[in-house]
């Protein structure tokens, strides 16, 4: 059988917004249970609320951040909840918004310093470090299939011309932008 190349598409997720949320907005969206909120008004706003961030919305108590520091409670915080807005000086809790990912590609160090040295000049280099940055790894790049697209179309503007896709490339590092540039359907 022969290896599965590093570029397949995938099935995962990363977090697109790290939030907080009042009590009131945790209980709603970890068990979509309002009974413990006093007024129907409250349970509007909080419902409301919620539906703007979205589907992907998970309660983050115990996790880690996009830098993989630990998420924690903000206790008595006058910061205002994410999603309904309330201000009242009390303890917010961590979620995050996930998206999902659809293409990937593992560099190396230096693969990532060759394009840290290109940065600007060309357009893939770019894009893909500015991917590169959302990422709890920078050398396992995931890219959902927008960010893959707007790279793919920046890797065709720099090949305007009849230029070389993937200029200043070693070989092997040019070999596997191409691999991700062609499984980009």
């Amino acid at each position: 059988m022969p290896p599965k190349p590093e570029t397949e598409p995938m099935c995962a997720m990363r977090i697109a917004e790290e939030l907080y949320l009042c009590a009131d907005c945790r209980i709603v969206a970890t068990n979509d249970d309002p009974t413990g909120i006093d007024s129907d008004e409250r349970v509007s706003e909080v419902y409301a609320g919620l539906a703007k961030l979205g589907p992907d919305l998970c309660n983050a108590e115990g996790g880690t951040d996009t830098c993989g520091d630990p998420l924690e409670t903000l206790e008595l915080s006058t910061l205002g909840c994410d999603s309904c807005g309330c201000r009242l000086a009390q303890d917010l809790y961590p979620f995050v918004v996930l998206e999902s990912v659809a293409y990937s590609v593992t560099l190396d160090a230096s693969e990532i310093a060759a394009l840290e040295w290109i940065g600007d000049r060309y357009g893939f280099a770019q894009s893909l470090l500015d991917v590169a940055q959302k990422t709890r790894e920078a050398t396992h790049i995931g890219m959902t299939e927008p960010e893959a697209w707007e790279w793919r179309e920046a890797v065709d503007s720099d090949m305007e011309g009849g230029h070389s896709p993937f200029p200043c490339m070693a070989e092997a590092f040019a070999s596997k932008l191409w691999d991700l540039y062609a499984s980009i359907v």
